[in-house]
């Protein structure tokens, strides 16, 4: 089932709709009741929904609904000064248009939703995307990551967010721009979670993620990826998908400590009332660049292998005085091997959210000064 502005705009990119395709014309920068209930009808029986819209990230004539035959000065000139009326604008199309959609999609039908984003959307201010970002493109389309997010938590459903690099390759949707093409050596596939990556992709190595994707089933819930084309001698028909997946899914680990022989109940004490204390008693010198926030899982009374001890929140605070958190990391205590002599028990500090491209502020200084009175306490006992 496919739904796009007209089965025109569809043929454009290069989608075939055959007889076995059923299609539905939808605009979705239309804040009507119309076509809000023609949405939802055709997303109705939908059990997974790929959103995969976008606009050019620099002012052309895409960004009008109706662009006239010539303008003297240029399009994008007379859109810079007003002189057009814009209406399929990043913000358009990318935030209030996906928004749209994530309204319609009904929780009872629907298990998943996929959306198709790009890569810089968490570092827009860095170069080279404060370039890309100019009229707001990666803003927008972080606001739909952001609102996609939302929207399947509230309505009880997984996600997945590709972020794919720069497009390359067939079919080319805008001929004005220059129509670049992967060379044989570089189809390979690089998968790395969050957005971290940087590079180009072609468009079939973007098809094949999202198919991917939704082939995975649970292995691909609530995850978000970055896929660029990376060098290879091999087709990347026969990438590992999977494989890759797997590795998304897992949180990067930052400090292991490992304990043959453990009192497991005095260590976690130990760690909960270090946290408590750390940011507080002025050990830390300098301060911490961040606050930091300190919160105990509640305990629920059984005995697993793997309990959380203490969660660290690192916290920014904007002009305004709003506070968010800006990552986090996790103390939990895994009990891994049981033998004659006792359990194998590893300490494992991980942060949240995958795939950053560098530590938090404050971590490696807050990480180093655990490790020092952690190895203090060990040799006391």
């Amino acid at each position: 089932r496919v739904v796009s502005r007209s089965r025109k705009s569809a043929k454009a990119v290069g989608l075939e709709l055959g007889e076995d395709m059923e299609h539905t014309a939808v605009d979705i920068t239309d804040s009507g009741e119309e076509a809000a209930e023609k949405l939802k009808s055709a997303l109705e029986e939908a059990r997974t929904v790929v959103i995969c819209v976008g606009t050019t990230a620099f002012p052309t004539r895409r960004w009008l609904d109706k662009p006239p035959a010539s303008t003297p000065f240029g399009t994008g000139f007379r859109l810079l000064t007003g002189d057009l009326k814009v209406t399929n604008s990043p913000k358009d199309i990318d935030a209030n248009g996906t928004l749209r959609i994530l309204n319609a999609i009904n929780p009872n039908s629907t298990d998943k939703i996929v959306l198709l984003s790009s890569i810089g959307t968490r570092r827009s201010s860095t170069f080279p995307f404060s370039i890309l970002n100019l009229f707001g493109v990666l803003d927008a389309k972080r606001a739909a990551e952001d609102a996609l997010i939302e929207a399947a938590t509230s309505k009880n459903l997984s996600y997945a967010i590709i972020r794919p690099g720069r497009l390359v390759g067939g079919p080319h949707t805008n001929p004005g721009m220059l129509q670049s093409e992967q060379p044989a050596n570089m189809l390979g596939v690089r998968v790395e979670a969050g957005d971290t990556a940087l590079g180009d992709v072609s468009r079939k190595t973007v098809a094949q993620a999202i198919l991917a994707t939704i082939q995975a089933g649970h292995l691909t819930d609530n995850v978000d990826y970055a896929v660029v084309n990376a060098p290879t001698d091999k087709a990347n028909g026969n990438f590992d998908w999977e494989a890759s997946f797997r590795k998304v899914k897992e949180p990067d680990m930052v400090r292991e400590y490992v304990f043959e022989s453990v009192n497991e109940e005095a260590l976690s004490k130990w760690v909960r009332n270090w946290a408590s204390s750390i940011t507080t008693s002025g050990a830390l010198f300098p301060p911490l660049p961040l606050s930091v926030r300190v919160d105990f899982p509640e305990e629920d009374g059984t005995d697993g292998p793997n309990r959380d001890i203490v969660y660290l929140s690192f916290l920014s605070v904007s002009v305004t005085g709003d506070i968010s958190s800006v990552g986090s990391l996790t103390i939990t205590f895994i009990r891994e091997l049981e033998t004659s002599a006792g359990s194998r028990s590893v300490l494992k500090i991980v942060r949240q959210p995958r795939g950053l491209a560098k530590p938090l502020l404050g971590e490696n200084q807050l990480l180093d000064k655990f490790a020092e009175d952690l190895a203090s306490v060990v040799n006391e006992s």
